[in-house]
């Protein structure tokens, strides 16, 4: 028996919208593979490896030409430290002061050469000065005072020189970074308590991880999800959640580095290549250093000062330094560290 003519069309348009579906699922799928494949890892899963006690770590003894880009070498000691020129001895040289920088991957030199990081900067501008680089990508200030009690103070030492940006203070109160696990301090009875350790491992399935989730993000169905449910995007750092826990690690570097006869001076570092660099927690480092007495090179301003185009140079697409950047902070460093600490050298 034939059917009618608006059984024949219903049948039709039924056909075509599941062809359609099907086309349009497919594309989505297409999609989200190719979204889940631009995926990069951290950079620093080329030169880390899991630690328990800190999340991650520098491979010891890592080495690779035309890490980040032709001519940009990345360096790993067998201690552990970013550094072109070997390992260092436990004593500080003779005729030599001796620098410790401590941080992130601003310190660490994230996408510039061996040579052209700040602290390698540094040391290259004033011969006298022996510059330990203890920076490493991710870190906020938890697992760099962690990774300084740890390994950093069995050496002699003249001076240590802590730089921040504002986001290691929201790192400070997280347990992982990017996905990363890592410690997180907090304060019990006025002490600090490491959570989270043993760190939970996965670090080299972490890229897996993201893409997988990437795919399933940029799926039809999950960018839905996503509108129906709400994007939760990462919330600044409270200042009041963190103060407390800050301070207490500034405090106790600093009268550490006092028992052992060493200068302590914290440094901040603006990530803003445009706009202003007078953040809130640029004006809370000025008030809590005072508060303190903690020396503090406050760069902020030094930044604000120059020209948009200038200081625009000195970045990187990522915001982190490029070499020019680097060199720009190595002089304002070594102006401030002078200014503030009568022994540094000179020439």
């Amino acid at each position: 028996m034939a059917r009618s003519a608006p059984k024949k069309l219903l049948l039709g348009l039924t056909v075509a919208l599941i062809l359609l579906f099907l086309i349009e699922g497919l594309a989505s799928f297409v999609g989200a593979l190719r979204a889940a494949s631009r995926v990069q890892g951290l950079r620093e899963e080329g030169h880390c490896e899991y630690d328990a006690e800190l999340g991650w770590r520098h491979v010891k003894g890592f080495r690779k030409a035309d890490f980040y880009a032709p001519g940009t070498t990345m360096t790993i000691n067998s201690q552990g430290f970013r550094s072109a020129g070997g390992d260092f001895q436990k004593e500080v040289p003779t005729g030599r002061y001796r620098v410790v920088f401590l941080g992130d991957s601003f310190t660490m030199g994230f996408g510039v050469d061996d040579e052209k990081t700040f602290a390698a900067r540094v040391e290259a501008r004033c011969a006298e000065v022996e510059a330990i680089n203890m920076g490493n990508g991710g870190y906020g200030i938890g697992q760099a005072y962690l990774w300084y009690r740890r390994d950093g103070d069995a050496f002699e030492t003249d001076l240590l020189v802590f730089s921040v940006i504002d986001d290691d203070f929201r790192r400070l109160m997280l347990e992982s970074f990017s996905g990363y696990p890592k410690p997180r301090l907090r304060l019990a009875k006025d002490e600090l308590v490491v959570d989270n350790v043993p760190v939970p491992s996965g670090w080299s399935s972490r890229t897996a991880k993201l893409r997988a989730q990437v795919f399933l993000r940029s799926l039809s169905l999950g960018r839905a999800m996503t509108r129906l449910i709400g994007a939760s995007a990462p919330k600044p750092p409270e200042i009041a959640d963190f103060d407390p826990v800050a301070r207490r690690v500034f405090r106790e570097l600093k009268e550490l580095c006092a028992s052992r006869g060493r200068g302590f001076a914290l440094v901040y570092l603006p990530t803003a290549p445009r706009g202003s660099t007078e953040t809130p927690i640029a004006v809370w480092m000025r008030r809590m250093a005072a508060e303190e007495s903690i020396p503090l090179v406050d760069l902020s301003r030094s930044f604000a000062a120059l020209e948009a185009e200038r200081r625009a140079s000195f970045y990187r697409p990522d915001t982190h330094f490029t070499t020019a950047g680097n060199d720009f902070v190595a002089e304002r460093l070594l102006d401030g560290l002078r200014a503030l600490f009568p022994a540094f050298p000179r020439d």
